[in-house]
Formats: structure tokens, C-alpha cells, sequence
């Protein structure tokens, strides 16, 4: 009997374990995520100083805007997990926002990406990266439930 407890503790230890470790993207997309992310970083670094006063647009902004103007024109299982998987970052008001809106246009084919990025972010090669970055509102779940109540997002700039 201690026995069976003993391995069933053990299991539940290995399932938390599991759950914990942060997701892996796949190749396509974590290469698209990080060439979106590294510009947004790159570009925060350079426009806000440690106080959190802005500093001025740097010319990282344009080539972020770029790279995820260009994602979110992608269609495909890689654009989906890389919109899904950039949803678990603050990128700022705006492009949250659209990125939000392309989830729900995109619809039920994101909820398996959205899920499993829905409690930790995905491993990207840009780690660590500022708990600043990470620790914002879920809007995967947000998009979760909202695609679960059928709503398609409307018209996303």
C-alpha cells in the first residue's frame, strides 16, 4: 500500500513537474518569434531609460512593426503558434491588441497553440527575458474565451 502511494505521489511530482517546464515552439515558428521579440526588446532598450522615461523612437521600432505587420499577414499552422506564442509578451498596448484580434479571426485552429502556451511562455533563445515583458495580463485565455463564445474578432487593423 506504501507503496502504491509512494508512485502515485511520484506521478503527480512528475505530472506538476511537466506542466511547469516552459513550452517549445517549433522551428518555423520560434524563429519568427524571436525576430519579432528581438526587435521590440532591442528597440524598448534603446527608447526608455531605467526609470522608465521614454527616451526616443529608435530604429528598431519601424523594423518591429515590420516583422509583425508581415506575421500577422502569414497564414499557416507556423504564423498561428508564433501569434499564439507572442501573446504570452507585453509588446505594448497596440500590437497586443492585434495580435489578439488575428487569434480570433484565426479562430478554433488557435486554441491547441493558445493552450499550451496558456500558463508559461514559450522557450524562444532570447531568455532571460524581464519579468516586465512576461507577466501581463493573460490574453490567451481572454482569447480562449472569446473564441470559445464565437467571437471572430471584427475587423483588425
Amino acid at each position: 500500500m506504501q507503496a502504491l502511494v509512494a508512485i502515485t505521489l511520484l506521478l503527480v511530482i512528475d505530472a506538476s513537474a511537466a506542466a511547469a517546464k516552459p513550452p517549445r515552439l517549433s522551428p518555423e515558428a520560434a524563429v519568427v518569434v524571436r525576430q519579432v521579440l528581438s526587435e521590440f526588446l532591442a528597440a524598448h532598450a534603446q527608447e526608455y531609460d531605467a526609470q522608465g522615461r521614454y527616451l526616443g523612437e529608435s530604429a528598431h521600432s519601424r523594423v518591429f512593426e515590420e516583422r509583425l505587420g508581415a506575421l500577422l499577414a502569414r497564414k499557416g499552422p507556423a504564423a498561428d503558434e508564433a501569434i499564439a506564442a507572442l501573446l504570452c509578451f507585453y509588446l505594448g498596448e497596440g500590437p497586443g491588441e492585434e495580435l489578439l484580434c488575428q487569434a480570433l479571426k484565426r479562430g478554433k485552429r488557435m486554441v491547441p497553440h493558445l493552450q499550451r502556451f496558456l500558463r508559461n511562455p514559450p522557450v524562444i533563445g532570447l531568455e532571460p527575458i524581464a519579468p516586465f515583458f512576461t507577466s501581463s495580463p493573460n490574453m490567451r485565455e481572454q482569447a480562449l474565451k472569446r473564441i470559445a463564445a464565437g467571437d471572430s474578432g471584427g475587423e483588425c487593423e
